[in-house]
């Protein structure tokens, strides 16, 4: 009688130690095809929002408005550049327009507590951009690749002092002050190269809310924010604590409102 062998149940079992193998080798190829096909979806996302930052006359960027002073980065208080700089973009001086370290830190940090004083995400570039550009950005739904090709592109058109030097003169810090020198003779009488360290902490804790942190409408809420400013220069190694003890112990004192027309 004839023997036949079952060929199928061999095959299947063959197959069955084969697979594991057959997987491992084409990982490598389902892998390239997939960063391939997600580099192309990138691409034609990226390519149109460059395209349109490419538009942007960057010129604008230098808006010296008749009747405001402007004044040159060295005739600004050291102090009050390295408060802005601690306080509000730490890497100014390392990224190229958009600090994706902070903004990694800054939605860990919000999503750890929501409630507590987080640094911001925002770099100076950028907040430079909306300054000049708020206009052209809101006529247009919230855009953030567009917002990084334009950053990126400000950093090649401009030195970073540039950049500095544009946005202190611009900065909106209330009360009707725009700008270092309107801020500084307003609430404490002097030229932005007299301000002292707490001086410099207390008109960069403004500019994140000009109204609710007004030292003379909301003293408590400004001093809370001029020691915070002060605390994260000392933690970052910009002054050291005793600096910051000395500091943190002065009182805000500013001008009257409407003194400065006197």
């Amino acid at each position: 009688m004839t023997e036949f062998k079952d060929s199928g149940s061999e095959v299947t079992r063959i197959d069955r130690k084969k697979w594991p193998l057959i997987v491992v080798l084409s990982f490598p190829g389902l892998v390239l095809i997939f960063t391939v096909f997600s580099l192309a979806v990138l691409y034609s996302y990226i390519k149109p929002r460059y395209q349109l930052a490419e538009r942007f006359d960057l010129t604008e960027l230098d808006r010296r408005i008749p009747g405001r002073a402007f004044v040159r980065l060295d005739d600004v208080s050291s102090h009050f550049v390295d408060a802005l700089i601690a306080a509000e973009d730490p890497r100014f001086y390392q990224h190229r327009g958009i600090d994706y370290q902070g903004l990694g830190k800054a939605i860990y940090l919000n999503a750890k507590d929501s409630k507590q004083i987080n640094e911001g995400a925002d770099s100076l570039t950028k907040k430079l951009i909306r300054l000049n550009f708020a206009e052209k950005l809101k006529a247009r739904p919230p855009n953030p690749a567009l917002e990084i090709c334009l950053a990126h592109r400000v950093e090649t058109y401009l030195e970073k002092e540039q950049i500095l030097e544009l946005y202190i003169n611009q900065i909106d810090f209330g009360s009707g002050y725009f700008g270092i020198t309107a801020a500084s003779e307003g609430f404490f009488g002097k030229s932005p190269k007299a301000l002292n360290l707490s001086e410099s902490a207390t008109l960069v804790g403004v500019i994140r809310n000009p109204f609710y942190r007004c030292p003379r409408r909301y003293p408590e809420a400004c001093k809370t924010m001029r020691d915070y400013v002060l605390n994260l220069m000392a933690v970052r190694g910009v002054i050291d604590q005793g600096t910051a003890a000395n500091a943190l112990k002065s009182p805000i004192e500013v001008r009257a409102e409407g003194s400065e027309s006197e």
